[in-house]
């Protein structure tokens, strides 16, 4: 065999392994969020472990100061991301961006509202409420905006989003 045959097999080979062991990680990053109580930065999880809020229903403007919190949807079969936090008019909202084509949790809160927050190792339940009304949307995108320092102009101005404003649950709804 000629010396760049041999060449663009190792390449190939050495490839093959790389992917190999970037599937094995991914895979096995999976599994471990599954099972650790949520996600693992930006690797989705399962059930939310944490304390249940004596306070369901707090000023929400503590979180002003979170960045990131972590959102648990689908009781019957949990998946956990972490997702921007912010407040409008002491309303709480989270974002999903569809710049991950992959994202699926935003139509798991569709099917069914019942979502669980954890703040601070706090879990809130609460029922995801998709804004659909463009004035809201509008006044949303500033606010996300002004919280995460994101100019006018920009990709992330650009991107689908769709905000969630998060309400109470009421006991029924809780229990369900």
């Amino acid at each position: 065999m000629s010396r760049p045959g041999r060449a663009i097999r190792r390449v190939a080979r050495w490839t093959l392994v790389l992917l190999g062991l970037g599937v094995a990680t991914f895979v096995a990053l999976r599994g471990a969020a599954r099972l650790s109580g949520g996600p693992l930065g930006m690797i989705p999880g399962g059930r939310l472990s944490g304390v249940l809020a004596a306070d369901q229903q707090p000023d929400w403007s503590f979180t002003a100061q979170v960045p990131t919190i972590a959102v648990e949807v689908d009781p019957e079969s949990p998946l956990s991301v972490t997702t921007w936090v912010f407040t409008l008019d002491g309303e709480l909202y989270v974002a999903a961006d569809f710049f991950n084509p992959f994202k699926q949790w935003p139509r798991r809160a569709l099917a069914d509202p019942r979502v669980r927050l954890r703040i601070d190792g706090q879990i809130y339940e609460r029922l995801a409420v998709r804004v659909t009304d463009p004035e809201r949307i509008a006044q949303l995108r500033r606010a996300i905006a002004d919280k995460y320092h994101i100019r006018d102009g920009g990709l992330a101005s650009m991107v689908d989003v769709w905000f969630f404003r998060m309400d109470p649950r009421s006991p029924a709804a809780s229990a369900g």
